[in-house]
C-alpha cells in the first residue's frame, strides 16, 4: 500500500497491519496534516506493522508528483506480493 497524504485512523490499524506500507506526505501540507500520517504509521508499527514513511520537507499537499516520479516505488511494489490463504 502506498498512501500519499493519506493520514488514517489509528484505531483501524489491525485491518492494515499485515500489509506492507510506504507512506508519503508533504511536511507543509495544508489539507491533511502530516501528523495524521505519522500517527497512523506509529500505530501500525506498535502493532508490528511493516511501515516506511517519507516526508518531503518542502512540499504541501501535492506529494504524488514527486512520489510517482520516484522509480524506487515501482521496485518496492515488485518486492511485495499479496498473501494467499491456504
Amino acid at each position: 500500500m502506498l498512501p500519499i497524504c493519506g493520514g488514517g485512523e489509528p484505531s483501524d490499524g489491525l485491518k492494515l497491519v499485515r500489509m506492507p506500507i510506504w507512506a508519503f506526505h508533504g511536511a507543509k501540507d495544508d489539507i491533511v496534516p502530516v501528523e495524521e500520517t505519522l500517527d497512523m504509521a506509529e500505530a501500525l508499527k506498535a502493532l508490528g506493522g511493516n511501515v516506511e514513511v517519507t516526508i518531503y520537507p518542502d512540499l504541501k499537499h501535492d506529494s504524488w508528483t514527486k512520489t510517482y516520479n520516484n522509480i524506487k516505488i515501482y521496485d518496492w511494489f515488485m518486492e511485495h506480493q499479496k498473501e494467499t490463504s491456504s
